[in-house]
């Protein structure tokens, strides 16, 4: 991929506090006193630099963002007054109505973690006595007052049993639509007690199975929240669900900054390269280079058919077992490379006076080498002809669309389908 000049993904640790203290946490230094204990910057700074940024979205994280709420009030407005996207990574325990009705004013959504709906075991994790009535609680608050939620559930040894009984709870019990499973990771910082919490890969792919049992049962929709490397789904119908839809993304189209303004390539990461409030961007995305390029691949990944969009899974996963960047993600399957499956991907045929609508919330940035287009924080790359097109007509048809530029079916109907996918265009409905 080419050097971007604007990023579109950003994640913003506002604090490094927070009111649980869950094991699984990758925030290494959330333990260590004395960084809590650093003057954390002007927040309103920090926002000013990110919009200068014009990314897509920003994730708000920390720590618990909820604890800073009344001193990141004013920067979550600044975002959205320009048009970024907001998504508040938090434990729901501390939301009250008037956060909620907050988030809900400005169209910012909550991704809550939601750890067991075992109370006890959610205490295990959390550190926190009651913690399942306190996040259960907040979740509500939030759906009353019109936020969209969805939950993710860290799966370590201690709840993987209970991975379909938290979505049924989060169905029938909080009323959710969505449901998110991600493996545990080791913390930088943790020691060698911690890799008893760690999934084996047959734990993985139970967690798979789980989560597609889950889709059927419950009609909701499913997903994981981190990056898999493909060759670590050895059966057909995992797959065809969860191949290629989370990859790498560090140092390639998202960056992360936290409570000081400090500049990584991932939240999870530990090397800081630059500041935002005193650094030049580029200078910096520059030293972010060797994640864009093969340096951090692993060697075995180097062959594969597939590297591109696979990107070799986490490239922290390993770290904390290895300390370097390359090794190979733990769930990865070398005996499956070259990839087996092929996803089976459903073009739908449009047809020819079918109608799109270009929504009148469309944004454009332009990059070195064409455009950015996105639509709430559904984005793509794309020519300085289809921008073009995009910005000046607010509908059209396959059709208009070939003669306009002189393509085939096929090609504008593929480009069309990619468009509509990504929620860039929409279909008139008849």
């Amino acid at each position: 991929m080419k050097e971007l000049l604007y990023p579109p993904v950003l994640h913003w640790e506002v604090t490094p506090e927070c009111n649980h203290n869950c094991i699984h946490c990758y925030n290494y230094w959330r333990k260590e006193p004395e960084k809590k204990n650093e003057s954390i910057k002007d927040h309103l700074a920090i926002a000013k630099k990110i919009v200068e940024r014009h990314p897509v979205s920003v994730v708000v994280t920390g720590g618990e963002p909820l604890i800073v709420f009344e001193a990141i009030k004013a920067s979550l407005r600044l975002l959205r007054d320009n048009g970024i996207s907001i998504s508040v990574n938090t434990n729901a325990a501390l939301v009250t109505e008037e956060i909620a009705e907050f988030m809900a004013k400005l169209k910012i959504s909550a991704f809550v973690s939601l750890p067991c709906c075992e109370p006890s075991i959610c205490d295990g994790i959390t550190n926190v006595t009651n913690s399942l009535p306190k996040i259960s609680k907040g979740i509500k608050l939030l759906l009353d007052a019109g936020v969209r939620v969805s939950v993710n559930m860290v799966v370590s040894k201690r709840n993987i049993d209970y991975i379909y009984d938290t979505a049924k709870f989060a169905k029938e019990v909080l009323g959710l639509e969505s449901f998110f499973a991600s493996r545990v990771s080791k913390p930088i910082n943790s020691d060698t007690e911690f890799c008893k919490e760690l999934l084996s890969k047959e734990d993985v792919q139970k967690l798979q199975k789980d989560l597609i049992r889950i889709a059927k049962d419950f009609n909701m929709r499913v997903a994981t929240a981190g990056p898999m490397p493909v060759c670590s789904l050895t059966e057909d119908e995992t797959f065809q669900k969860f191949a290629f839809t989370r990859n790498c993304t560090a140092g390639k189209i998202s960056y992360s900054i936290d409570y000081s303004g400090n500049i990584k390539a991932c939240a999870r990461e530990v090397q800081i390269y630059g500041n935002i409030l005193t650094d030049n961007f580029s200078d910096v995305w520059s030293r972010m280079k060797y994640w864009r390029d093969e340096t951090f691949l692993p060697a075995e990944c180097k062959e594969c058919n597939v590297k591109q969009s696979c990107k070799g899974g986490c490239r922290l996963d390993a770290f904390p077992h290895t300390g370097t960047r390359n090794a190979l993600d733990p769930m990865a399957d070398v005996s499956n490379i070259p990839i087996k499956f092929v996803k089976k991907m459903d073009s739908k045929q449009m047809k020819m006076e079918q109608t799109f609508i270009v929504p009148k919330t469309i944004q454009f940035i332009q990059e070195g080498f064409g455009w950015r287009v996105n639509v709430g924080s559904k984005f793509m790359y794309i020519t300085d002809e289809l921008k073009q097109h995009l910005s000046n007509c607010t509908e059209f048809c396959i059709n208009e669309f070939m003669q306009k530029f002189d393509v085939d079916y096929q090609t504008t109907n593929d480009l069309i389908n990619l468009l509509v996918d990504n929620r860039i265009i929409f279909m008139r409905k008849e």
